[in-house]
């Protein structure tokens, strides 16, 4: 999201980062064209009533939620705001790996909230094919529903600081061509 808001806004898209306990993704520099909310919330759930609010008062053409619990507030929100707000839920992570160290009520309630509730988006995405074949297989959402999308922006810093080089056990380095 770092990357992502700044990139979006440079193309000229209005971009609301909506924040609960002022969490979320610092942007070192808030570009034109950003607003932060504060939902003035404690909590993800407690804020379900302020995404309610704000959708029916924005009315945006899209949300993108990340997180499970956020996830299935902006699921709830959208269906309490009746709108046509397009919503586009993101995971980012190996859900089967991400789960294994969690309390059984934790993985119950995740496992069935994305198999379940997961379909009432227009979008579910995940970062590689291995991570929506995984989801699909743990948590019972049928793979159509998810698709992978690798990260749209590269940092600038990528292009201008010097990177590590890579050593891989085993392997030696390539020949010139």
């Amino acid at each position: 999201m770092q990357h992502l808001i700044p990139a979006m806004a440079r193309r000229g898209y209005p971009v609301d980062l909506l924040k609960v306990r002022k969490h979320g993704p610092e942007l070192k520099e808030l570009p034109d064209g950003v607003r932060v909310i504060d939902l003035g919330s404690s909590h993800v759930y407690s804020s379900l009533g302020a995404v309610v609010r704000y959708l029916r008062r924005e009315r945006p053409a899209a949300m993108l939620a990340d997180k499970d619990r956020v996830n299935r507030t902006a699921l709830l929100a959208r269906a309490l705001a009746c709108t046509d707000t397009r919503l586009v839920l993101s995971s980012g992570t190996t859900i089967s790996i991400d789960l294994a160290h969690r309390g059984a009520f934790e993985r119950w309630l995740q496992r069935n909230s994305m198999g379940k509730l997961y379909r009432y988006a227009d979008k579910v995405i995940v970062t590689c094919e291995g991570v929506a074949d995984d989801m699909s297989a743990y948590t019972g959402l049928p793979r159509q529903y998810i698709e992978a999308v690798a990260s749209p922006v590269v940092p600038r810093w990528l292009f201008t600081e010097p990177q590590p080089r890579l050593s891989i056990p085993g392997s030696r380095p390539a020949s010139p061509p």
